[in-house]
């Protein structure tokens, strides 16, 4: 765990900010999606729509994990200082409780009305969901910009007999998909700068001209903006 701890803490020190992390990583990266010639447009927004619920619903999930087999039993039993537990986890309830109520939900909420009127999940509009979420985004920036601390103090806990006893039990019982705590802890940093990358794709696959590729332009911009302001 120390190990990839170090290489996590490198390649954070390497790209030296969130604005280069999402400068550096391309949406053919972070999406998955099979190449035009093989899909219509049509079918390509509807990749990017699910690949949109889909990861919102991972990341909803990790935070909740985070949460409950990690931070709650390191409070609980007392393993951490309420200082150390501050800057391992920060604001992780605020981030969990605004991803799940004001972007997760409102999504899965209209995907249902979709399907229950028979309309394909291709011309579900995203964009107003978007822009809404975007006003609650500031609270990614006081975690985000003490990543680095968290991560020091995680590989300082390292030499903590106690500690790596709990983290282990912690880590066992828990369906971490095999992924240390460090993994976790950044989940943040590395949505916040998928989000401009998910709605760029979103609007390359939107048809011109329609309402929400205008609006998607827009909360482009937003989000993009919004990254920058996080790193400040």
């Amino acid at each position: 765990a120390s190990i990839r701890l170090k290489k996590t803490s490198k390649m954070l020190k390497r790209e030296g900010s969130l604005v280069q992390l999402l400068e550096n990583t391309s949406a053919s990266e972070a999406l998955p999606i099979p190449a035009p010639r093989s899909l219509t447009k049509a079918q390509l927004r509807s990749k990017v729509v699910e690949e949109l619920l889909e990861s919102e619903e991972l990341f909803v999930s990790d935070l909740a994990l985070m949460i409950n087999s990690f931070k709650t039993p390191f409070t609980d039993h007392g393993v951490l200082t309420p200082g150390e537990l501050e800057t391992l986890f920060g604001n992780i309830n605020i981030i969990l409780g605004i991803s799940k109520n004001h972007l997760y939900r409102p999504l899965i909420k209209r995907k249902e009305t979709l399907e229950k009127e028979g309309s394909s999940i291709n011309n579900m509009a995203v964009g107003d969901l978007l822009r809404s979420y975007s006003k609650y985004l500031a609270a990614f920036q006081p975690y985000c910009s003490n990543q680095e601390n968290a991560l020091q103090l995680l590989e300082a806990l390292n030499k903590n007999e106690h500690f790596l006893d709990s983290l282990s039990i912690a880590e066992e019982k828990a369906d971490t998909r095999g992924l240390p705590l460090q993994a976790f802890i950044i989940k943040p940093l590395q949505r916040v700068c998928k989000y401009p990358l998910l709605i760029r794709e979103l609007l390359n696959t939107t048809e011109e001209g329609t309402d929400e590729y205008t609006e998607l332009k827009e909360v482009s911009i937003i989000f993009e903006t919004k990254v920058r302001q996080i790193n400040e």
